[in-house]
């Protein structure tokens, strides 16, 4: 699609130092190639850009078998956190970087919202939705060995390096940053009402 603008379309996808770094990670290498083909088109254009870097989206926290799949892979990490943005704040940064260009031109933003080990995440669910986080999320169904090879890949990645949202500030500039506990009382439970109510009104029980 083309766009009658001055201003690129922002970019995804956090990585820790992402503008020299594309790590081994297939999908966070592309993006930094994408990155470094933006950056080189807009030089000398007088086209803006933003570059908006995400880390894991809590949106993966899903009961079906690829949210069991994200929970496993979080597990994994022990003691490290791992960092989350709600993709309704992706919405409203990517929302800022058009309304207002000048303000985010020639920025790469890395967006998150909170960072937790699966534990502390375990707590934050209990209190906040009232009852224990499932437990059977290590229960990985079959996959092409590729699949598996990139996802060992990833998991070291996110081991020994991880991603670098500077939370704080970005809730400076954002003061409406959905943490966890506020996500799964404004995205999760609202979805799960509205399900309730669908499933009333169908008289499925």
């Amino acid at each position: 699609m083309a766009l009658n603008t001055s201003f690129s379309p922002p970019s995804i996808v956090e990585v820790r130092q992402s503008d020299n770094n594309p790590t081994e990670v297939k999908q966070y290498a592309s993006k930094h190639q994408i990155e470094l083909y933006l950056k080189g088109n807009a030089a000398g254009s007088g086209m803006g850009w933003t570059i908006l870097r995400p880390v894991a989206f809590m949106g993966n926290f899903t009961p079906d078998v690829r949210g069991k799949g994200f929970l496993s892979m979080w597990e994994e990490l022990g003691d490290k956190g791992l960092q989350l943005i709600s993709t309704h704040d992706i919405g409203v940064l990517a929302a800022g970087a058009f309304s207002d260009p000048a303000k985010y031109h020639g920025r790469a933003i890395s967006l998150a919202g909170d960072d937790l080990t699966l534990d502390q995440a375990k707590k934050i669910f209990k209190d906040t939705v009232g009852h224990e986080m499932a437990e059977n999320f290590n229960a990985i169904t079959m996959a092409p060995r590729h699949v598996h090879n990139e996802r060992a890949m990833m998991l070291k990645w996110l081991k020994e390096v991880g991603f670098g949202a500077e939370i704080e500030e970005l809730r400076k500039e954002e003061p409406e940053l959905e943490d966890f506990a506020k996500w799964l009382k404004e995205r999760l439970c609202l979805s799960s009402r509205r399900v309730r109510n669908v499933k009333k009104e169908r008289g499925d029980f």
